[in-house]
C-alpha cells in the first residue's frame, strides 16, 4: 500500500456496481468526475498475436488494427489502461493500451492482474451450485438453517434469493459509513462480512423475500458465509480448490487484505484534481467481488463455466435463467447480454478504480475486458462509457 498523503476520496465511487449501463442498479454512493486524458499524456499499446496449431494459417478472429484504435481512443478519454481479451475455440489475442501505473508510466501488460469487482460473483454462485450437486445444499434451503438470526426474515430467505437478488436485503453499500474510513484515508481499514451484513440489516428490508428483485452485494456476503459454514473452509480456501486449482489459475487470488499482487494495475479515480490511486484500498466486497486476476485466468474460467465444465448442465441452466422481475436481464449469479450477434452470458463489475465484463456467446466466443479506472456519470464520462460498451461489441461480433 502507499504511504504517500492521497487526493480526497470524498467524490470518489468505491463501490461494486453491475451494469454499468443501467442507473437502476448503480451502486454507486458519490461520483468521481472524469478528466478527458488527467494523468495520460502517453499512452503505449500491445498485443499477443493470434494463435493456432503449428503450421496452420492464421485466420484472424477481430480487426485487432480496428480494435486498438478503440482501445487508443478508450484511453484518449481519460481511462489510464485497459487490457482485452478475445478468444475463439483455439485462437486468442491480448490487446493493451494505456498504463497500469500512471506515477511510473509502466505500459499496459497483457498479464496485468485487476480487481475483477463483481466479476466474482459467477464463482461464487458456481461453489453454492456444486455444494447443491453434492447434496451439501438446496437453492431452497433458507438462510435460517445456516445462519440463524443473521438478517430479519432469515427463514424466508432462500439461497435462491441471495444468488438471485430477490432476498429484499439492503445493499451494505447504501450505508456511508461503511466508504467513510476509506474517505478519510485509511485504507486498511477492516470490514468483516458479518460486520457488513449487520450494517445492511440494520438499514431495514427493500421488499419482502421473494416479491420484487434489488441488486445487493450483501447477498454475497451472506452466501459466502453459508459456503463456509457448509463446508468448514473460508471461502477463499473453496475458491482455491474447486476453481482456480482445479481450472489451473496460477494468476488468480482471493483477496482478504490489503497485500498487493505485484503484478496488478494500479486502480484510479480520475477526478477533477490529481487521479486518486485506490489500489490498495482493503477488500471489502467478499463473495461479491473480492477476486483479482488477468484476462488470461478470467477467460478460462467463464469459458469452463458456460462450456458445462464448472456446473452440472442443470444447474447451469439455472444459473442463466432470467429473473423477469429483475431490472437487468439477471440469472442466479449470472448476466445476459443481447448482442447483434447473439446471447452472451457473463458478468459485469466495477469497484474502487476498476472497471470490467466478461461475456461468452452461445457459440463459445469470448471477450474480457478489463480496465483501471471506474468511469461514471459525468458528460465525459459516459462517452468513456459507451467506448467501453462498443469495444464489448466490435470484440465479440466484429
Amino acid at each position: 500500500m502507499n504511504t504517500h498523503t492521497r487526493p480526497t476520496l470524498s467524490q470518489a465511487n468505491l463501490a461494486v456496481s453491475p451494469a454499468r449501463r443501467s442507473a437502476t442498479v448503480a451502486t454507486a454512493l458519490a461520483l468521481a468526475a472524469l478528466m478527458a486524458g488527467a494523468g495520460c499524456n502517453s499512452t503505449a499499446d500491445a498485443h499477443t498475436p493470434s494463435t493456432t496449431a503449428q503450421n496452420e494459417p492464421t485466420v484472424p478472429i477481430v480487426n485487432e488494427a480496428e480494435l486498438q484504435i478503440e482501445l487508443n481512443d478508450l484511453v484518449a478519454l481519460g481511462v489510464p489502461g485497459v487490457v482485452l481479451l478475445v478468444r475463439d475455440n483455439d485462437q486468442s489475442i491480448v490487446l493493451t493500451a494505456g498504463v497500469s501505473d500512471l506515477e511510473a508510466q509502466t505500459p499496459m501488460s497483457p498479464d496485468a492482474t485487476f480487481r475483477v469487482a463483481s466479476l466474482t460473483k459467477p464463482y461464487t454462485a458456481s461453489i453454492v451450485m456444486q455444494l447443491v450437486a453434492e447434496g451439501t445444499l438446496q437453492l431452497d434451503d433458507n438462510v435460517e438453517q445456516w445462519l440463524p438470526g443473521i438478517v430479519n426474515d432469515a427463514d424466508r430467505i432462500t439461497i435462491r434469493d441471495l444468488l438471485g437478488h430477490t432476498s429484499g436485503v439492503a445493499d451494505y453499500f447504501d450505508d456511508p459509513a461503511v466508504l467513510q474510513p476509506y474517505y478519510e484515508g485509511d485504507y486498511e481499514h477492516v470490514w468483516t462480512p458479518q460486520q457488513l451484513v449487520e450494517i445492511a440489516d440494520h438499514l431495514g428490508a427493500s421488499f419482502k423475500p421473494g416479491t420484487d428483485w434489488k441488486y445487493s452485494n450483501t447477498n454475497y456476503a451472506i452466501v459466502g458465509l453459508i459456503i463456509e459454514q457448509a463446508t468448514g473452509h473460508t471461502l477463499g480456501e473453496e475458491m482455491q480448490t474447486r476453481i482456480f486449482d482445479e481450472l489451473g489459475l496460477v494468476n488468480t487470488t482471493f483477496a482478504t487484505d490489503t497485500r498487493l499482487d505485484p503484478q496488478i494495475a494500479h486502480g484510479y479515480l480520475m477526478g477533477d484534481g490529481d487521479p486518486i490511486d485506490t489500489t490498495g484500498i482493503f477488500p471489502v466486497p467478499y463473495g461479491a467481488g473480492n477476486i483479482v486476476s488477468d484476462a488470461a485466468d478470467t477467460a478460462t474460467f467463464y469459458g469452463a463455466l458456460f462450456g458445462g465444465e464448472v456446473v452440472e448442465p442443470a444447474l447451469l441452466d439455472e444459473m442463466k435463467q432470467i429473473n423477469p422481475k429483475a431490472d437487468i436481464p439477471y440469472g442466479l449469479g449470472v448476466m445476459t447480454e443481447e448482442l447483434p450477434c447473439g446471447v452472451a452470458y457473463g458478468h459485469d463489475g466495477g469497484y474502487a478504480g476498476y472497471s470490467t465484463r466478461s461475456l461468452v456467446l452461445n457459440d463459445g466466443r469470448q471477450v474480457v475486458l478489463l480496465a483501471n479506472s471506474i468511469t461514471v456519470d459525468d458528460q465525459v464520462s459516459f462517452a468513456a462509457d459507451d467506448q467501453f460498451a462498443a469495444i464489448i461489441e466490435s470484440a465479440m461480433c466484429g
